[in-house]
């Protein structure tokens, strides 16, 4: 967590709705609940520090360790990694106000002799990075970079460079969340304004003006709903899920509706008719929505679409089984989360769809969880989990798939020559 929100929290500076936002997410982490009693300790020195007892106070501000602990803008080692869900509705609701713009500490130049408690220049924090994948940064311009790690504040102006090997997630003030794929950059203008320099971005926009996004010298203003915008080589591509959207910046304006897109390039706007299925396009991002959590049956349910999807004889196999296979390995947790739920029992259908994704993706670390199917009170989830298990046999030497199976409904089906058949 930013040492200035900690710092803000101490100084009583938060209202009560933000300290309670705070100190649920301090009763939650271990880690944040000890550097906030550092800080508070800290605190206890910084007072001893200002009173009149000589040595004493010079010992106080050696222990301070000022120049480690409250110089601007030095990222604290220590993140609390927050669910984008929970941490969007705690925007929407206001309680980031004081998280965000809390006042920096800095220290005097050194031959006054005096510490002392001052703003900093006017600091922007428009977003939080809520999950990073793997090592991303955050630009300022001029050759100044930083590591950027879960629960980094983002500030305007800021770009966030998500490298090959990572993905990544931000929750704008505004309650926007914005999922970032492999070997991406953004520049954030605004809570509600960015620019895509290169990459992809799918992005969730929250209620309010429109969210404008800058990509292949045009822009999407769009609507509360699901777009996606892809950058690649100075051509940008607009996607739009649900909601609506307008395309600017190239000519006439260009308009989207739920399951449209346009391709912006050599200066001008037009519709994208390649065919492409959206729902395999943002397929990537789904393992974003597995690693936060809190959306287990979202990709059970597109997941399942695009299983169905690839048995139509007019999709392009090759390219849709490689997005299914990465997407669904990705969140196979997930499934099986959503699969062994109490939820699932309440949706009966959807259980079904995560019986046959996991019979589909099974392999012998899903065992378990297929086993637990076999006893399952519906015939045809059990007679799916079944076939799961045969799968796993088929390319997993040594493995006894009827080790896995529950003997009564082993039995109740028929005994096993008519399950094995």
């Amino acid at each position: 967590m930013n040492r200035e929100t900690i710092q803000y929290y101490l100084d009583g500076e938060m209202d009560a709705a933000e300290r309670a936002a705070f100190e649920a997410v301090i009763a939650r982490d271990p880690a944040l609940r000890a550097e906030v009693d550092r800080y508070r300790s800290l605190d206890a020195d910084l007072r001893t520090a200002y009173a009149p007892a000589g040595g004493e106070a010079e010992r106080a501000i050696a222990n301070l360790n000022i120049h480690e602990n409250i110089r601007p803008f030095k990222r604290d080692p220590r993140k609390v990694v927050i669910g984008l869900g929970a941490l969007a509705a705690v925007f929407v609701a206001g309680v980031s106000i004081g998280l965000l713009w809390a006042p920096a500490i800095r220290e005097t130049p050194p031959e006054t002799g005096k510490i002392l408690k001052t703003k900093a220049p006017d600091i922007v924090n428009i977003g939080m990075l809520t999950i990073a994948t793997g090592p991303c940064s955050f630009n300022f311009g001029k050759g100044e970079a930083r590591a950027a790690v879960a629960g980094d504040f983002i500030q305007k102006g800021a770009e966030l460079a998500v490298p090959a090997g990572a993905r990544a997630a931000c929750v704008s003030t505004d309650g926007s969340e914005l999922y970032f794929d492999r070997d991406s950059s953004a520049v954030w203008d605004d809570a509600r304004s960015l620019i895509l320099t290169s990459g992809r971005v799918f992005a969730r926009i929250a209620g309010g003006r429109p969210f404008t996004i800058r990509a292949g010298g045009a822009e999407m203003l769009a609507q509360p709903g699901s777009v996606q915008i892809e950058n690649h080589g100075g051509a940008a591509e607009f996607m739009v899920y649900s909601g609506g959207a307008v395309i600017d910046g190239l000519g006439k304006p260009f308009m989207l509706k739920p399951g449209g897109r346009a391709l912006a390039a050599k200066g001008s706007v037009m519709p994208d008719e390649s065919g492409d299925d959206l729902l395999f396009s943002r397929a990537w991002a789904l393992e974003i929505d597995a690693a936060a959590g809190g959306r287990d049956a979202a990709i059970v349910s597109d997941l399942g679409a695009m299983l169905d999807r690839l048995g139509q004889s007019k999709m392009p196999s090759d390219i849709y089984s490689k997005a299914f296979n990465e997407a669904a390995a990705a969140c196979k947790t997930a499934v099986a989360r959503f699969f062994t739920s109490d939820d699932a029992i309440l949706h009966a259908e959807l259980r079904r769809g995560a019986a046959r994704l996991l019979a589909e993706i099974a392999d012998e670390g899903l065992a378990p969880v297929l086993s637990r199917g076999t006893a399952d009170s519906e015939f045809e989830i059990r007679k799916t989990c079944v076939g799961g298990l045969k799968s796993i046999a088929s390319k997993t030497k040594g493995f006894d798939p009827s080790k896995y199976i529950d003997r009564k409904a082993l039995e109740d089906d028929g005994g096993p020559k008519k399950v094995f058949k």
